[in-house]
């Protein structure tokens, strides 16, 4: 993923006119985060991001340099040349700034990064029993998705399941610890959390749960099965129960899953930020994708739920949308049923790298017997299931219990997809582990090509206030353009592409 885009100035317009909470309603992976509209975590002293000029190491000057602006290191990032400090001197960053060894000082706040969802209004009446699971699990006949990404019994399965030797951490709100399609497959012992407010591995949203399950939902006669049913997951909480998270946190955990030796990372959360305004937040992410793609670890990360066109560069403007749109990133677009572009996701010839289905309730409605009106099914945990209209709630019973399952949308769907995919790639032709430019070249080489609709631009008719934009055009040609970027990734294709 290249980075460097910047928004028109209408775009950017309407993003800054616009309440969080408004544009939360048709965004489960990305918040638009205007400058100053992030929150500390209260009174007193605040914490603070401290990047140095040296990418690596601090230096050793560092607690005076603190000290001296007023403040006191309480974490350190060697790896990344960061620390995190507190103070309750409101100079504090401006005084670190100006020194020549501090590239970047700024507050480290608490973020909105998976706000309410479109996608969460009812489905409607329920559907009669969907197509049978053709040989999979119980609920299996329903992944209509895993069926396009060709993840199936007499797909992608009949040749490589995954390596239980090949990790794939899911950065999210954590996991439901004993569900029947995480446990079997969840490394507990090197999980973590980097939220200071919820030290508990446990999911209190969903969204965690629901993206480990894409990946790696185990073929065990339970409910639903992932793209690579038989690789180990991390979850590395770095989302609390809200989907509040710190830029920090997440790179403290990016490097922790490099040090871990992990193969693919899926990042199904995202923000806009100023390059300028924001530089310490940008410039830690940016060293922590640099640092965990440089251990062997490829990040797989939403493009995010407001129709923008992110590579549109036509009036200044310096937002960019993260980490999708870091250099080394896989960034993920979504799709609907219909193999098209999904009415939510924003799209960029240089942002979107390859699609997955991560469906569309509005446009793109299956067929007969499938439930969930158009969204894609994962694992839900039991503690917030009773949250979820029971039109988008599943359950597999048997005497020992239920399983939970919920229908959702968003580009946060599609990108445990593509991370599956990799893990698979990885698996099959990994000795034991691949470079992430191989990895990359692959999932996009044998990627299903998808062509630009004609005409080009889609206008999609949405009641105001859902999306940033309801008008997309798509750039490029059949191989690789705005849209899909080199296509919808096939994991059949990929594990046999040599």
């Amino acid at each position: 993923m290249q980075g460097g885009l910047e928004f028109p100035e209408s775009s950017l317009e309407r993003i800054m006119k616009r309440p969080i909470a408004a544009l939360g309603v048709a965004a489960l992976a990305l918040t638009l985060v205007a400058p100053g509209s992030a929150r500390t975590d209260g009174g007193g002293p605040r914490q603070y991001l401290v990047v140095f000029t040296g990418e690596s190491g601090v230096p050793t000057t560092a607690s005076r340099l603190v000290a001296d602006a007023g403040g006191t290191i309480t974490a350190t990032l060697p790896q990344l040349g960061a620390v995190r400090a507190s103070s309750a001197r409101p100079d504090f960053a401006a005084t670190l700034s100006s020194n020549a060894q501090v590239a970047a000082a700024g507050p480290d706040v608490v973020r909105r990064l998976l706000p309410a969802d479109d996608g969460r209004a009812g489905a409607g009446p329920r559907a009669a029993p969907g197509p049978a699971s053709s040989g999979g699990d119980p609920l299996s006949g329903q992944q209509w998705d895993k069926a396009r990404l060709a993840a199936t019994p007499s797909g992608s399965y009949a040749v490589q399941q995954g390596r239980r030797d090949v990790v794939v951490t899911v950065l999210d709100t954590g996991a439901d610890t004993t569900h029947p399609d995480i446990a079997p497959n969840l490394d507990l012992a090197r999980s973590r959390s980097f939220v200071p407010a919820e030290p508990d591995l446990q999911d209190h949203n969903g969204h965690g749960t629901w993206c480990l399950s894409a990946v790696a939902a185990p073929l065990n006669g339970v409910g639903i099965a992932g793209v690579a049913p038989n690789v180990t997951t991390l979850a590395l909480k770095v989302l609390d129960r809200n989907g509040d998270g710190s830029l920090s946190g997440i790179a403290q955990a990016l490097v922790y899953a490099a040090d871990q030796h992990v193969d693919v990372a899926s990042l199904s959360f995202g923000l806009y930020l100023d390059r300028k305004t924001d530089k310490p937040d940008y410039e830690l992410l940016r060293r922590a994708v640099q640092y965990a793609r440089g251990a062997g670890v490829l990040p797989v990360a939403a493009v995010g739920n407001d129709d923008l066109d992110l590579s549109d560069s036509s009036a200044p403007g310096k937002l960019v949308e993260l980490p999708a749109d870091l250099p080394g990133v896989v960034g993920v677009a979504s799709t609907g049923y219909l193999d098209q572009k999904a009415y939510y996701s924003n799209y960029g010839t240089q942002q979107v790298d390859v699609v997955a289905p991560g469906g569309d309730r509005r446009f793109q409605l299956p067929a007969a017997g499938y439930r969930g009106g158009g969204r894609v099914l994962g694992a839900w945990p039991a503690e917030t299931f009773g949250s979820l209209d029971p039109s988008l709630r599943e359950q597999d019973c048997r005497p020992s219990g239920c399983a939970d399952y919920a229908w959702e949308q968003g580009t946060s769907m599609a990108t445990p997809d593509v991370a599956g995919v990799a893990a698979l790639i990885v698996s099959q032709f990994g000795r034991p582990h691949m470079a992430p430019s191989e990895v990359e070249r692959i999932l996009e080489r044998t990627a299903t090509p998808l062509a630009c609709p004609k005409p080009p631009s889609v206008t999609y008719d949405v009641p105001a206030g859902i999306l940033a934009s309801n008008t997309a055009t798509c750039q490029g040609n059949a191989r690789s353009n705005g849209f899909y970027g080199a296509g919808l990734v096939n994991a059949l294709a990929a594990v046999t592409a040599r």
